[in-house]
């Protein structure tokens, strides 16, 4: 989801249950309807879902789908971390330049798993 959806996906509220209703997302403090605590004042769950925030997905989209059934990451080796204090005047200085890779593939075998939802405000 597009963090600037997150907070106002978070604080709707159903309508139902008094004259301002109950938040969908448990609202600031709480987890959904109340059932829980959400990790951190603004929790990453929405319904017991795990919601990633991304800035790859445009304003008022998110895509929701079955990731652990739909896809999988295939892995290359591990993580490669290098360290090096010779760049310019670093060593001087008392810098050091870090630079971690990774090399991931993603795989996606059910395509209509995944569905992009557009109009959140």
């Amino acid at each position: 989801m597009h963090p600037s959806n997150w907070l106002t996906t978070r604080l709707l509220r159903d309508g139902a249950g008094g004259t301002v209703g109950q938040f969908y997302g448990g609202g600031p403090f709480g987890g959904a309807y109340g059932n829980g605590g959400a990790p951190g004042m603004f929790g990453q769950e929405l319904w017991n879902v795990r919601v990633v925030l991304s800035n790859y997905v445009g304003p008022g989209t998110a895509l929701v789908g079955n990731f652990g059934q739909a896809a999988q990451i295939w892995r290359r080796g591990g993580v490669t971390v290098d360290a090096s204090d010779s760049h310019a005047s670093f060593f001087v200085s008392n810098l050091h330049m870090l630079r971690a890779e990774e090399r991931l593939g993603l795989g996606c075998f059910r395509p209509v798993a995944f569905r992009d939802v557009r109009g959140l405000t």
